[in-house]
């Protein structure tokens, strides 16, 4: 045991101390294996060769580095590489692989000794998931609180598109630096296109899809290919002709328009040269020119001509007569 009671202990005192001088001196402690505390030249820092434990002060602050330049680092090497804990400024680092020697080095934040988050060396982050193949890969849900919004900008700040959940339970798109609304849908599962009212429709139970502000022309396209058929469908089931009671068809091959009901296709058709068949897929007369309406039925037809719900005149054609 030495005891000094100077409050320094001086080592290496020689005429010209340098830093070469001071080089490899300090404590050594024996033991089984030599415990040292020496000052290297060649790293310009203090040297321990046991790990270090710090322990708290009276104010819980276990350690402060301080440096006099204008950064402050911390650097952590091992057999393969070195990582770098560092202040600049108002900036904090954190670096893996500060020497760039190993294309693979990633940053993991651990809870439980878990991998909560990773940022790799692509850039990407990764939230429960150790392999991000995107720039943000989460491999869970994501909760947003509401009125809060995802935005797509130009990278200046001007705003592309975004998407929104209000508190009133409406989720919205929007487009444009104006922020206009294209879609919405909303806490009863309406959805409007250039719409935000869609509850004003109800009165024919039409407001599950509303098109349009009311403004100008609106419409709704169907773009099928040239040989084959667009169609609007009507249903009240989800198997057999249920799934299609209903429709408006129309055949590009042949450019027709043809309506089903019941189930039945055809029931009637308006040909490409604007001939109208009631029951008819084709029409047997000649139109020299003119327009046919031609009616088919199974055994006959019939043709009410009515004026206030009463029967003025009708025409009616069997198999063997027509009468007036």
């Amino acid at each position: 045991t030495v005891t000094i009671d100077d409050k320094n202990l001086e080592l290496g005192s020689v005429a010209s101390p340098s830093n070469t001088t001071a080089d490899g001196g300090g404590i050594t402690l024996k033991g089984a294996t030599d415990k040292t505390l020496k000052w290297i030249n060649s790293t310009g820092s203090w040297t321990f060769n046991q790990p270090l434990r710090i322990e708290s002060g009276t104010t819980n602050t276990c350690a402060t580095f301080v440096s006099t330049d204008a950064g402050a680092a911390i650097n952590l090497t091992d057999s393969d590489a070195r990582s770098t804990i560092e202040q600049n400024g108002t900036t904090l680092s954190i670096i893996a692989d500060t020497d760039a020697s190993d294309a693979s080095s990633d940053i993991r934040l651990k809870v439980d000794n878990s991998t909560k988050l990773i940022v790799n060396s692509s850039g990407n982050v990764g939230v429960a998931t150790t392999h991000p193949d995107f720039k943000l890969d989460v491999g869970g849900p994501i909760g947003l609180f509401e009125s809060n919004n995802i935005v797509w900008h130009d990278g200046t700040g001007a705003r592309a598109g975004q998407l929104g959940f209000t508190a009133g339970e409406t989720f919205t798109i929007k487009s444009s630096n104006s922020q206009t609304e294209r879609l919405r849908v909303d806490s009863s599962g309406r959805v409007g296109i250039g719409n935000t009212v869609m509850s004003s429709f109800t009165g024919n139970a039409s407001d599950n899809l509303v098109v349009g502000s009311g403004s100008g022309g609106e419409g709704i396209t169907v773009y099928s290919a040239t040989n084959n058929q667009g169609s609007i469908t009507f249903a009240d089931g989800t198997s057999g002709d249920a799934a299609y009671r209903g429709a408006v068809e129309y055949s590009h091959t042949a450019d027709r328009l043809a309506f089903r009901t019941a189930g039945t296709g055809n029931r009637m058709v308006i040909d490409s040269s604007g001939n109208v068949g009631i029951g008819a897929t084709s029409f047997t007369a000649s139109s020299s020119g003119r327009q046919i309406l031609e009616i088919n039925g199974t055994s006959s037809a019939l043709i009410n001509l009515d004026a206030g719900g009463t029967r003025n005149a009708y025409i009616y054609s069997d198999a063997s007569e027509t009468y007036f």
